[in-house]
């Protein structure tokens, strides 16, 4: 694998604010105490959140009965496989909410 150095960006911390004195802080002669470190911050590009978006609905559906897609493809294979139009119509109706 061979990775673009034009595709990467550095990440930007987030700023850090001031943070309220120790009493260490208003002790006179003590050295100041060391600025907390910043913290690591990341963030999914658009095409990553719209994967996990998928894969959410994904592992919402119904699991794939196979044992059924395995019969039916069997049955339009040997061209016993019939559709009965009128139902198929009517279902269509209903789904579409008409």
């Amino acid at each position: 694998m061979k990775i673009d150095p034009e595709g990467v960006r550095p990440i930007e911390p987030e700023p850090v604010g001031p943070t309220e004195p120790t009493p260490a802080d208003k002790v006179e002669g003590a050295e100041p105490a060391e600025a907390p470190p910043e913290a690591d911050r990341v963030s999914l590009s658009a095409r990553a959140q719209e994967v996990q978006l998928a894969r959410d609905a994904l592992a919402k559906l119904a699991p794939v009965r196979q044992e059924k897609v395995n019969a039916l493809r069997q049955a339009v294979q040997d061209g016993v496989y019939e559709v009965d139009a009128e139902q198929l119509a009517d279902d269509m109706l209903k789904e579409s909410g008409t």
